[in-house]
């Protein structure tokens, strides 16, 4: 007689492979944490089981350095194949119990000119994200996971792992923060919306970022419309060279490790955190992405799409307004079009993200632009009753073990009867140049292609000086800026006018020549044009109607 269902699930319990983490977290002599990793679990009764260090994770390699003291009770341990594999030899079955020590390997503080993503261990905390520090025994997928965290008393510990621990993915993908952090949190629909935040001299009061936090999340849920799932966002300054601004992070499913300079501005926060709460929906709910080093061939629907789902959740939810959104695409097709790489194939992406920053932005833009002309070309087919909306709908529902670029085109079929398989191998596989069509946004403006003049600085300068200035080392010959009186020798105290990359308008330096301050003015192109495709809005646009064209409604 066969089993029931719910007793063949609590066999399947029954027999999974156990693994039981336990983080501990002790102050050391200088006040950096000492942390201690211990895991417990039952070795393979073939008497060898394999333990894999971190390795490779968000553009970080040979995470391993940052485990020490490994050591293994009941067990031999010798080297793998791979730099990253520990092969534990012990008796069949035999409970083992994994004990290792986390380090900062790396020099110096949490800073804006470096990744943030490895452990970090500093006098009065820490900052962990799963990846980088979890060492995993090779006891397949189906292995049912515990964790227990301890710090010492009076310390702050968040995370996500709060929400609830069961599968190795709930650690690999999970922020653990400890130390002098406040924990603010906001109920929404019954969930927990939790900020962790650290430091001083932020722009707003940690109760605003808090309160910024529960927007974002709240407008999230609404367009997806689902109930609010608890969540957890991570705030840790870095530090920067002055008048530098960053800020950034990563998305782990139910939080968000985010780092920032103290000087950020509020509304790029809110941006930032509405492009990361969407990746729970995109494209972790619609399929996820393929893994290995091929991944970011994928990005293009991953980030591409979520970035044009930040301006429609943004909308939609009320976090900006429809100007600030129209203005946010013009910015975005001014980056497109004037991407030195923006005709490379998607290949060229999958070598490129890690290395150069232009790579690793253009599936952000080139996938944004696809989806605004794959959304014209499914209102059209569809004569306005559908858009990309539904197609995100139709995709909630993939079949397990398809991936949601696999998904895409199923469901705009599905949804709008029409086949894009044409359109993605022109526009993403091949790399030609996006063209939205004029109507795509509706009531917001026209889309039109312009002849933008090229951009050309024409002057060389060097590295600044102790009081900020910089020198002006050397004048193109034939250049406006050369017409304009520019000369070597020169030193630059500010630009006061124009913008650099923007040949369209004029650009206006001050500067210091032999004791006299006097400001130049000249436009800085060589008179060559490119095309650059631009929202138009009319003088006597309908904004109500154009917030529910961005909107989706």
């Amino acid at each position: 007689m066969m089993a029931s269902s719910a007793a063949a699930l609590v066999m399947a319990l029954q027999t999974a492979p156990q693994v039981h983490y336990q983080l501990s977290i002790e102050e050391g002599a200088d006040t950096r944490p000492v942390v201690t990793v211990e895991l417990r679990f039952d070795g393979e009764t073939d008497g060898s089981t394999d333990l894999y260090l971190p390795d490779n994770w968000g553009g970080e390699s040979e995470l391993w350095n940052g485990i020490e003291s490994l050591v293994v009770e009941d067990a031999d341990v010798s080297q793998g194949d791979e730099a990253r594999v520990r092969v534990l030899t012990h008796a069949p079955g035999a409970a083992l119990t994994v004990r290792y020590q986390l380090v900062q390997d790396w020099q110096g503080v949490p800073n804006a000119e470096q990744s943030n993503y490895r452990p970090i261990l500093q006098p009065g905390f820490l900052h962990l994200i799963g990846n980088t520090w979890i060492a995993e025994p090779d006891l397949g997928s189906d292995k049912a996971v515990t964790m227990d965290l301890q710090a010492p008393e009076g310390w702050t510990l968040a995370s996500d792992m709060d929400h609830g621990v069961s599968t190795m993915d709930d650690i690999m993908s999970s922020v653990l923060v400890a130390g002098d952090y406040q924990v603010f949190t906001t109920e929404l629909d019954g969930a927990a919306i939790r900020t962790g935040i650290r430091g001083e001299g932020w722009p707003m009061s940690e109760q605003a970022f808090a309160d910024e936090v529960a927007r974002v999340v709240a407008a999230s849920h609404a367009y997806w419309n689902t109930p609010a799932e608890p969540y957890f966002v991570s705030i840790m300054p870095v530090d920067a060279p002055e008048n530098w601004q960053s800020l950034g992070g990563t998305n782990l499913g139910d939080s968000f490790a985010f780092f920032a300079t103290r000087n950020l501005d509020p509304s790029m926060l809110t941006e930032i955190l509405t492009h990361e709460h969407t990746h729970t929906w995109m494209p972790l709910r619609l399929g996820g992405l393929i893994d290995g080093d091929e991944q970011p061939s994928e990005y293009w629907l991953s980030e591409g799409f979520t970035e044009f789902l930040t301006q429609r959740v943004g909308v939609n939810g009320g976090l900006w307004t429809a100007e600030e959104s129209i203005a946010s695409w013009n910015g975005a097709l001014q980056e497109y079009w004037t991407s030195p790489v923006n005709d490379q194939p998607n290949s060229a992406i999958t070598t490129g993200f890690w290395a150069e920053r232009d790579y690793q932005r253009l599936p952000y833009l080139r996938g944004m632009m696809f989806a605004a002309r794959a959304e014209a070309l499914i209102r059209e087919a569809t004569q306005g009753q559908r858009d990309l909306d539904d197609v995100f709908q139709h995709m909630l529902n993939v079949e397990e073990g398809v991936t949601a670029p696999q998904a895409f085109l199923p469901a705009v079929q599905a949804v709008a009867g029409i086949d894009l398989s044409a359109e993605i191998e022109h526009y993403i596989n091949q790399g030609n140049l996006v063209d939205i069509p004029a109507d795509a946004f509706g009531a917001c403006g026209e889309v039109v292609t312009l002849d933008q003049p090229v951009f050309e600085y024409g002057l060389t300068w060097g590295d600044p000086l102790e009081d900020g200035r910089r020198p002006l080392e050397a004048v193109e010959s034939g250049t406006n800026a050369e017409r304009a009186g520019f000369l070597p020798g020169m030193f630059l105290i500010e630009r006061v006018g124009g913008a650099y990359g923007d040949a369209s308008q004029e650009s206006v330096l001050r500067v210091e020549h032999e004791g006299e301050i006097r400001e130049i003015g000249y436009l800085p192109t060589n008179g060559e044009t490119f095309p650059l495709q631009q929202i138009i809005v009319a003088d006597d646009v309908d904004w109500q109607a154009c917030t529910r064209v961005l909107a989706g409604r």
